[in-house]
């Protein structure tokens, strides 16, 4: 038996960006040296939640690093910070 595998499109995952910019300003969030997936806010601190983060890392859609202690996941805030500028989608004119 093989399994099928379907090619999965998330590029509809968008972050919110404000008015009138080309780019998200992510200046004002305050992260660790290292986010972990486990971290009680990492939901508000990225607008995304741990779960989709590991899928889109299963997927190879996550940011291009990822730290491993034990079962934790972790990512460097300078790797988290590209990766979410990469994904901003600009809304307005």
């Amino acid at each position: 038996m093989t399994k099928k595998t379907e090619k999965v499109d998330l590029s509809c995952i968008k972050l919110p960006v404000t008015k009138k910019t080309e780019k998200v300003d992510l200046s004002c969030i305050e992260l660790p040296a290292v986010l972990f997936r486990n971290h009680p806010d990492f939901k508000k601190l990225t607008g995304i939640s741990p779960r989709t983060m590991s899928n889109l890392d299963c997927l190879g859609l996550g940011p291009k690093e990822r730290l491993q202690i034990g079962r934790t996941v972790g990512y460097k805030r300078q790797d988290l910070l590209e990766w979410m500028e990469s994904r901003a989608v600009s809304f307005g004119k």
